[in-house]
């Protein structure tokens, strides 16, 4: 098992920039951990896969004492441009773009690994759910099915092994752990390809994700465990969670007035309230605080993976205990990765004083959790 943070946090469009971040705060979140070699999930945006030199970046990574462990290829663009929102979403499974870009990151990956003998890399569930009519789900499910044929020929050529992970997020064409699984039985196995679905397909499990779709994890373990489908990364993620129903008028008003500064115009902010045991989703959380702040809310927000309230709302870092202890006992799961994106979109009074700092901080904090599991 290995425990990394994903470079996602960082801009960074071209090479030079990317590697002025990482000496920036990677290295200094190494050095606060005292660790030779520091394993980071990686972040490429599609311009820099399509030009990099992937002996280079090797080079200045390991310089750096560096360790890619995995990559993260949700993101295509610009995921620190002034409105990313949906713009993330795209271009979607469907598209020849998609599949490009993540044959690029794999390729990229198994120059970065070296002579280890599997890797895995994340990737968006699909597409925006309305955006994905039938037409679109079936092109994006052919293409994954082309996509295990062309892995396959990757790993006989290098002798390392790739899979790409689909990582369910509210509002997606797969918003839920439960639409994967679903994807698995109805769209991707029982094509004719079994085999290498089980060998370059799985599943990425966002904690923050799971927790805003109030999900079961131990039901959809056991779904997947059915299925031989792997969970080839976990992502260690925490969100917002207010429970208005159980505060008194003056406390109501005070979380909703905190909770609107998360409000910000950047990323998609999905919010899903549960009451009576109904669950309701909006879309972005400027959406949901035009509406009666009832019920129980949870707001995908990546907010510090240690912390329990900011302030007079809360977050679902006891359900992310919970999580984390379930996950570290049932199933192989090699590859954990804290992946706190928003700290420079933070309310100014809670972002981060040294970003280095803090993250190192959250690793600890999870290795903590994991109990001894993972490698230093």
């Amino acid at each position: 098992m290995q425990l990394g943070y994903c470079t996602n946090v960082h801009p960074g469009m071209t090479l030079d920039e990317l590697v002025a971040q990482l000496d920036l705060h990677a290295v200094e979140v190494r050095s606060h951990l005292d660790l030779d070699m520091l394993p980071v999930g990686l972040w490429l945006p599609a311009r820099l896969v399509e030009s990099v030199d992937a002996g280079d970046l090797g080079s200045r990574l390991a310089d750096r004492g560096l360790d890619v462990f995995t990559l993260n290829a949700f993101p295509y663009g610009d995921f620190h441009g002034k409105r990313v929102k949906k713009d993330v979403y795209a271009p979607d499974w469907s598209t020849p773009e998609r599949v490009g870009y993540t044959l690029g990151c794999a390729r990229i990956l198994t120059s970065l690994r070296g002579s280890r003998t599997s890797a895995g890399l994340s990737t968006l569930p699909l597409g925006w759910g309305a955006d994905m009519d039938a037409g679109r789900l079936e092109a994006a499910c052919t293409n994954l099915l082309e996509l295990v044929e062309s892995l396959a020929d990757l790993e006989s050529e290098t002798g390392c092994r790739i899979h790409v992970d689909l990582e369910p997020e509210p509002g997606c064409a797969l918003g839920t752990m439960d639409d994967l699984v679903t994807c698995f039985e109805e769209r991707l196995l029982g094509q004719g390809r079994d085999e290498l679905v089980r060998r370059h397909l799985g599943a990425c499990v966002d904690l923050c994700h799971a927790a805003v779709m109030f999900e079961d994890l131990e039901i959809i373990l056991a779904r997947l465990q059915t299925l031989g489908i792997p969970i080839g990364k976990v992502q260690v993620s925490n969100a917002i969670e207010v429970d208005f129903d159980s505060m008194d008028e003056t406390r109501r008003r005070e979380a909703a007035g905190v909770l609107a500064t998360f409000d910000e115009p950047r990323w998609m902010h999905q919010v899903v309230i549960r009451r009576d045991g109904e669950l309701k989703f909006y879309e972005d959380l400027g959406d949901a605080l035009k509406e009666e702040q009832v019920g129980c809310w949870r707001v995908h927000f990546h907010v510090p993976v240690n912390v329990p309230t900011l302030g007079s709302i809360g977050t679902t870092r006891e359900r992310l205990i919970q999580d984390l202890r379930l996950l570290s006992t049932k199933g192989d799961v090699e590859n954990w990765e804290v992946e706190t994106y928003a700290w420079d979109a933070l309310p100014e009074d809670r972002r981060a004083s040294t970003l280095a700092r803090s993250i190192a901080d959250e690793l600890n904090w999870t290795r903590e959790q994991l109990a001894g599991k993972v490698d230093p």
